[in-house]
């Protein structure tokens, strides 16, 4: 079985450009919200104005701890996920580990811009 990691939704995405992510993406959003298949790196692409590059969530949250430093984790406890962020007491659950991933990146691009 072939499995494909999720990718940023389009509003991750935007935020993700906000604070400087660029990484080279297989994936990446237009101006209107709509995802293409090609390599895009916004550190020297012509299109970094029309376009916003589009990684898995994986890569936006090994992003995040590499070069913004902050680390979270998404953890199971009985049927439920929760994701927690380092010096961060908030807690919430999910039914699905790709809800939470998806949450711990926005809970994390939340502290990012904050500290803009």
């Amino acid at each position: 079985m072939k499995t494909q990691l999720q990718l940023v939704t389009y509003e991750q995405a935007k935020r993700l450009k906000e604070l400087g992510f660029d990484y080279p993406t297989n994936a990446s959003y237009s101006n209107d919200g709509c995802i293409g298949g090609h390599i895009l790196n916004l550190s020297n692409s012509k299109l970094k104005y029309d376009c916003y590059c589009a990684p898995s969530i994986a890569l936006a949250l090994k992003w995040g701890r590499d070069v913004k430093g902050i680390n979270g984790w998404v953890l199971k406890r009985a049927w439920e996920f929760f994701y927690c962020v380092e010096h961060n007491e908030q807690e919430c659950e999910f039914s699905t580990y790709e809800l939470a991933e998806s949450a711990l990146l926005d809970a994390i691009l939340t502290i990012l811009e904050q500290k803009i």
